[in-house]
């Protein structure tokens, strides 16, 4: 899918991660449909309990923080695996239970009934009410740097969600509804990023980005 045109329109992004033997894969699909399955080998998603995990916009580390010009709408994290049946279910609305749902309806509360509010909007990042996929409202991103949605972070109260996203026999999805309002040049701007405390560029446990070279 590198070389399709996701500027303005609405697609449904969802990543699943899982071990497998001494690897983690990555399966990754467009608007329900399997793009690519990656292999990583030799890793395992970090036995950690004590994360930074950022929700959208921007990376942990001053340094990796790249700007992020887009909607997004609906944002799902479940603790297992979905197959393409159950993630095309998510797509056409019908209900699958996350341990994790931002609606973005007129603020950041988790809608999953299980507590994981957002901790900070760094940046003060707006609900955009013309703008939106599902409900009345979607996140909106506007280039600016290190902007981004906290669910852990250490100085606050960490560890909320991590111990759910780690060592979790049944893996992890994450979907979103993204609306791209950048022709070019983002670099590897990301959209999900669970990272250990003062990890380095080559320890992050588990980030989402896109390479959006300029036209």
């Amino acid at each position: 899918c590198s070389n399709a045109n996701f500027k303005d329109k609405w697609v449904f992004w969802s990543f699943t991660f899982w071990e497998e033997g001494a690897d983690v894969k990555s399966s990754i699909y467009l608007n329900g449909v399997l793009q690519q399955t990656l292999t990583f080998t030799n890793v395992s998603l970090p036995a950690i309990t004590t994360n930074n995990v950022i929700c959208a916009g921007s990376a942990d580390s001053d340094s990796q923080r790249k700007g992020f010009g887009a909607y997004i709408d609906d944002f799902r994290i479940y603790n297992s695996v979905l197959n393409v049946d159950e993630i095309n279910k998510i797509m056409a609305e019908i209900q699958i239970d996350p341990i994790v749902h931002y609606k973005f309806d007129g603020d950041f509360t988790d809608s999953s009934g299980n507590g994981y509010d957002i901790l900070e909007n760094e940046g003060n990042v707006p609900i955009n009410t013309v703008y939106y996929k599902r409900g009345t409202g979607s996140v909106n991103f506007d280039m600016t740097l290190g902007d981004g949605l906290w669910i852990d972070k250490t100085s606050i109260e960490p560890s909320r969600l991590s111990p759910h996203l780690y060592q979790n026999p049944n893996g992890i999805t994450i979907s979103f509804w993204m609306y791209n309002r950048t022709s070019g040049g983002q670099s590897y701007a990301r959209v999900f990023e669970a990272q250990k405390t003062g990890a380095t560029a080559n320890s992050y446990g588990i980030a989402i980005g896109f390479e959006i070279p300029t036209n």
